[in-house]
């Protein structure tokens, strides 16, 4: 009988969650090269659009300044922020973002460095994220270039509210092993390399603000066989959420150019 469930059966409507795939990657320049015609965020652009990538942290941009433009071909708008035009070609992050979820943006990207940036995004029903991308100083710069940063990372932790999402992402250059024991609810069973001071410090901020790094709890730390890739030894880059919303990730994995994490929006 048309209009009716078979067998009298009562039929529940599935509501399937929207998936975000957010990716990490230092691409060590955006300056582009007279030799190539192409643009480098072009390139880039249509590299996240191969593989489904939501939103990029990029990271080591070498751009000056704050800026913002749109790849339309590729479908991608960059916001970026660095030193300024009469400070060094050093560091610089930004965010690429699929252009048709500009809308979902809440508060527009934030330099809140030329090391590190946040963003505020709108999730399904209604719930918001913060989404941070940093580019943490290599082993050997002054403690003092790290402290700076790791106190601004807790003055923006600390500022999200409560019921927001948290998601950190980017180069951290650092290395956390594997001592899930010694570092309970923060790292997982699947981390690789020796813990540096760098680590310890990433770490112990992660201990202070409840938060999980995910890359150790996947079991899938392979690079994909692309030419020129190896196998990764050592992870710098790092996809982090607070430890209540680990059931929000559903996969993180570690690749010269793929996505770095699928999370549910």
């Amino acid at each position: 009988m048309a209009g009716y469930p078979p067998c009298g059966r009562e039929t529940k409507k599935v509501i399937r969650k929207q998936k975000l795939c957010i990716a990490s990657w230092n691409v060590c320049t955006l300056l582009d090269n007279d030799n190539n015609p192409q643009r480098r965020t072009a390139i880039i652009g249509h590299e996240l659009g191969h593989y489904g990538t939501d939103i990029a942290a990029v990271s080591e941009t070498c751009i000056h300044g704050e800026s913002q433009l749109e790849e339309v071909g590729a479908g991608y708008t960059f916001f970026l922020t660095g030193h300024p035009a009469d400070g060094p070609t050093q560091a610089g992050v930004g965010f690429a973002i699929r252009t048709s979820l500009l809308h979902r943006i809440q508060n527009m990207p934030v330099g809140h460095s030329p090391r590190l940036m946040s963003l505020t995004l709108e999730l399904e029903g209604g719930h918001m994220a913060n989404l941070v991308i940093a580019y943490a100083p290599t082993l050997p710069t002054p403690d003092d270039a790290k402290d700076e940063l790791y106190n601004q990372f807790d003055q923006i932790i600390s500022r999200t509210p409560c019921k927001h999402k948290l998601i950190m992402m980017g180069n951290f250059n650092v290395r956390v092993r594997c001592d899930h024991q010694a570092w309970e609810k923060v790292i997982g069973r699947h981390g690789i390399g020796k813990e540096n001071s760098n680590g310890t410090r990433l770490l112990s901020l992660c201990t202070a603000h409840k938060l999980l790094i995910t890359n150790t709890i996947f079991r899938n730390v392979t690079v994909a066989k692309f030419p020129g890739c190896t196998l990764i030894r050592d992870l710098l880059d790092y996809v982090i959420v607070r430890q209540r919303d680990i059931a929000d990730v559903n996969l993180t994995r570690h690749c010269v150019v793929q996505p770095a994490a699928l999370i549910t929006a």
